[in-house]
């Protein structure tokens, strides 16, 4: 399973090439994070996608009640990510400017299914959002039964 990164604009590229080129395989995954009026039409795509309403938000009071008022969103996700693994599919995690929340969403795929999420830190391009990485991670341990916490977040 490979896990990729997209800006608004690389998505849109990629979708635009999709009728010309084929670029996005049938079988990629694609999780598409968008704020109230930036929702990307995927309606050319053959592939899946998972669409997440959340803002790029980098501090809360509470990690927990961000979690638990988010928690359809994440517990969907955490499916959505699973089926992708289970069928050894590609994941495209896809939000405005390619660098927060879709870093901080790939990492935690990175980490919890190869213990590898560093890779996305040694990029200086991305600064991966911790508060989704948390409750991705937390939402995986939740549908999988386990109890996963890279030393990142305990």
């Amino acid at each position: 399973m490979k896990v990729s990164i997209a800006s608004r604009e690389k998505m849109k590229q990629l979708i635009s090439s999709v009728m010309y080129y084929g670029t996005l395989k049938s079988d990629t995954y694609i999780i598409s994070y968008y704020s109230d009026l930036r929702d990307l039409n995927f309606s050319k795509v053959r592939s899946k996608v998972f669409k997440a309403k959340i803002d790029d938000i980098r501090v809360v009071k509470n990690k927990e009640k961000f979690y638990e008022d988010n928690y359809k969103v994440f517990l969907d996700m955490a499916h959505f990510i699973q089926e992708a693994k289970d069928n050894d599919c590609d994941i495209y995690c896809q939000c405005e400017a390619g660098v927060s929340r879709s870093a901080g969403t790939a990492m935690a795929i990175r980490d919890y299914y190869f213990n590898d999420g560093d890779v996305i830190l040694k990029d200086w391009h991305y600064m991966p959002n911790y508060l989704l990485y948390y409750c991705v991670i937390r939402a995986l341990n939740e549908i999988n039964g386990t109890d996963i916490w890279p030393d990142k977040i305990r």
